[in-house]
């Protein structure tokens, strides 16, 4: 997301042949996407960062 949006087409060949080497079995099929940064993702992700950490969020 965001800055590395415009080298991804240079970047991202490398980094994927690297996630699916080392990623343990269940996650060789991994799909990675890339995005135009939002800033609703960011504020998503803090908010779920800070419901986990409250004890609001917890796995089931």
């Amino acid at each position: 997301i965001g800055e590395s949006l415009v080298l991804w087409p240079h970047l991202g060949p490398a980094f994927t042949a690297a996630a699916v080497a080392g990623a343990i079995e269940p996650l060789r099929d991994l799909e990675i996407a890339v995005a135009p940064w939002r800033d609703t993702e960011h504020a998503r992700g803090a908010a779920c960062l800070l419901l986990a950490r409250s004890g609001a969020i917890t796995r089931a």
